[in-house]
């Protein structure tokens, strides 16, 4: 035990810390994955799937003043209260989706799940930037978002049995378990969270000078980075899902390949998130 503490690197009396977000962390994921997999394989299957580079456009559109309108929600309300009501409204769409999943409501579905694992993301790392301290978090971060690379490896090998013994129209339902047992973890880990003096303080209006001062060319760098990895991302996640759905026309057997390449992709970045993120 305590050659694996020291392996990953963790220190006494973050333990318990470390595990509720590993597992907050596990159950996010394995939410986002199931929900995902399942509007994949619906649209891919029941709906006109020429359409999805459409479906790649209206979710960047729809998704940019929905996160920002959630952000501005997010500073009046406290965020256990934030937490609770998108839980409760996320879990509810999905339960309800679930039974409607026909005709328009497929691409619906589709651009409302991404909404939703986009804004779980946030709520998790939220949560974990206010808890953990600046070198805690360089040491903790790769191993508590390993708890998501076992979720991916874990369901996407489970995702096979589930259909096989289900059917693909309970996906949903099984999403919506996991964000309950995420919820209750995300309570649990909000327990941890520090709050700065600092953000009670009035800040000072910024002069003039300060707000015209040139960019930081660093964060300019970063932000160009993630820009063109989106833009590569997107296009080679729409050549996957098309290939994919030429060559497993089946619904079930087009969310069991899903399955076995979350698994794969799952278990090769669990060495990356538990021996080489923290320390490097």
């Amino acid at each position: 035990m305590k050659f694996l503490r020291k392996l990953i690197n963790i220190k006494p009396g973050e333990g318990k810390m470390v595990i509720t977000f590993f597992l907050f962390s596990f159950f996010t994921i394995a939410m986002g994955l199931t929900a995902k997999t399942a509007k994949d394989a619906y649209f891919l299957s029941r709906f006109e799937k020429s359409i999805l580079p459409l479906m790649f456009l209206v979710v960047a559109i729809a998704i940019a003043p929905i996160l920002s309108g959630y952000t501005k929600l997010a500073k009046k309300l406290a965020p256990k209260l934030m937490f609770i009501l998108t839980t409760s409204i996320f879990c509810f769409s999905f339960i309800v989706s679930q039974s409607l999943i026909d005709g328009w409501v497929i691409p619906a579905v589709y651009v409302w799940v991404e909404i939703v694992v986009a804004i779980a993301l946030i709520q998790f790392w939220g949560s974990a930037a206010e808890s953990f301290q600046p070198q805690q978090a360089k040491r903790l971060f790769g191993i508590i978002a390993g708890g998501g690379s076992f979720a991916v490896m874990l369901i996407g090998m489970n995702l096979r049995p589930f259909v096989n013994a289900f059917g693909t129209d309970e996906l949903l339902y099984l999403s919506s378990g996991f964000m309950i047992i995420a919820f209750l973890f995300g309570l649990l880990s909000m327990n941890y969270m520090k709050i700065d003096s600092d953000k009670k303080t009035k800040k000072k209006p910024h002069s003039a000078a300060k707000l015209k001062k040139k960019k930081d060319p660093f964060i300019v760098g970063i932000a160009t980075i993630i820009a063109l990895s989106g833009i590569v991302t997107v296009l080679v996640d729409y050549q996957f899902k098309m290939i994919a759905s030429d060559t497993f026309p089946n619904e079930g057997r087009l969310v069991a390949f899903f399955g076995l390449f979350y698994a794969i992709s799952g278990a090769s970045s669990i060495i990356m998130q538990f021996f080489i993120t923290g320390p490097v």
